[in-house]
């Protein structure tokens, strides 16, 4: 199999537009549930603890975005052979004001030098979180942030490492295969609390960033919660809450 990305520009109508194509190989979407995936929470697999990571996780919420930019995504699919997604952006001119104002959020999203050598070396994360995309964009958060960081891309194997290591932080994504993320936190607590184990700090993501979402995270044991997309300035301040203590606030 492979995963092709190509980028290219185009104008039109005096408008410079961006072009991004991924091709892959892979199961593919049926003809019919190409425009679900597009869906508000659906995907051609909904269940919970699917079986793959499935197609489509995120899609509302990317083209939603996409349309906030004036873009929009495309999709061309043939089941069992792989897919084509398609963004499709406006680069309008940025302005110096526009820069400086971009280089500042970026500067108030990093940790200060105290913060980072009161974490590094010392205080682990452990990164739960199926899909590939997402790992990669957090990972580089975790990064730019100075945090040392392991990834597990199910729930049991978020469970198993939990086990073997010791971790400051869980960042715990909700749906997964083989185990979603409140089984894995149910089944983390009921360790911690029949070996008397110090309490980890779980802190749940999920795209579905419905009203009683946080209230079902938290019932399930975790800490705190995160909706998807998730950007540095959030999870800069769940760092600072979890893992700095006795630090003055930024």
């Amino acid at each position: 199999g492979h995963i092709h990305v190509t980028t290219k520009t185009e104008r039109r109508g005096g408008i410079l537009f961006l072009r991004i194509d991924v091709e892959d190989t892979g199961i593919g979407i049926a003809e019919h549930h190409i425009n679900l995936v597009f869906e508000q929470f659906k995907q051609a697999d909904s269940s919970v603890s699917r079986k793959f990571g499935g197609t489509g996780l995120g899609l509302s919420i990317s083209k939603r975005l996409a349309d906030l930019m004036g873009g929009d995504i495309e999709v061309k699919s043939k089941l069992g052979k792989g897919s084509t997604f398609s963004l499709i952006l406006p680069l309008p001119e940025e302005t110096e004001a526009e820069r400086r104002q971009e280089m500042d959020a970026h500067l108030r999203a990093k940790l200060t030098d105290r913060q980072k050598s009161a974490i590094r070396d010392t205080q682990k994360i452990l990164l739960v979180e199926d899909y590939d995309g997402n790992v990669a964009v957090l990972g580089y958060f975790l990064e730019d942030l100075g945090i040392n960081y392991d990834v597990a891309q199910t729930g049991l194997e978020a469970v198993n490492l939990w086990n073997d290591n010791h971790y400051s932080l869980i960042l715990m994504d909700i749906q997964m295969p083989e185990m979603d993320g409140f089984t894995s936190t149910r089944l983390i607590r009921s360790i911690e609390e029949e070996k008397s184990l110090s309490r980890t700090p779980i802190v749940g993501m999920t795209a579905h960033a419905l009203i009683g979402d946080k209230d079902k995270c938290l019932d399930a044991g975790m800490d705190a919660y995160l909706p998807k997309p998730i950007v540095e300035q959030d999870l800069k301040s769940v760092i600072l809450k979890f893992l700095v203590q006795e630090q003055p606030a930024l």
